[in-house]
């Protein structure tokens, strides 16, 4: 039997529940399924201390701020979008909120895997490449729905020189689906530096 989800019961969750909440909502960054993919746990950790900081985040916005308006009041992760999105019409170089953009984005298997958030956070100079290769492998590496897709954001932000080899150890895993993703990638990326 699984357990029901935890829900926000407080307008005001302490740092506690809303890291409770968290944990149940995680999607493809839970510790199950993320172990199942050799080196994104740290990138995994990143993302789920990134959510956890922007609920924090928002919970500390006071209630009688308008982002409130015809709401719960709750700082939930459906809200998070909209508060990120906010703050980033105030300040499009808000890391934070880039990165939780991301991070929802993989949690929530969305196409794409935030490649407009990991090119942003490229653009900023904030950036460490394992973090899209890691996203795209969690969002459907092995599937072949980010193959493409990645191999175009490494290729856009001229960073596949630095990519090859967190691509050549995953080509080396033991498992073959994560292998054949890698080389797809791969081959991706030469197809693209030919033409």
């Amino acid at each position: 039997m699984t357990n029901p989800m935890i829900k926000l019961d407080n307008e005001i969750p302490t740092e506690e529940e809303l890291h409770d909440y968290l944990i149940d909502n995680l999607g493809l960054l839970s510790s199950g399924y993320a172990s199942e993919y050799p080196g994104c746990e740290t990138f995994c950790k990143k993302a789920i201390g990134t959510i956890l900081e922007s609920l924090n985040r928002l919970n500390q916005l006071p209630r009688i701020d308008p982002f409130w308006t015809n709401t719960n009041r709750r700082p939930t992760i459906h809200k998070l979008d909209d508060y990120c999105n906010l703050l980033l019409q105030g300040n499009d170089q808000d890391t934070l909120a880039i990165w939780t953009l991301a991070a929802l984005d993989v949690s929530r298997g969305i196409d794409g895997f935030g490649c407009q958030h990991w090119q942003a956070l490229h653009d900023q100079g904030n950036f460490d490449v394992t973090w899209p290769i890691c996203a795209a492998l969690l969002q459907g590496g092995p599937a072949g729905i980010s193959d493409r897709a990645l191999a175009m954001l490494l290729s856009d932000i001229e960073v596949v020189e630095t990519a090859q080899p967190v691509l050549q150890s995953y080509v080396a895993s033991a498992r073959p689906n994560i292998s054949a993703w890698a080389t797809r990638v791969l081959d991706r990326l030469h197809e693209a530096s030919a033409s």
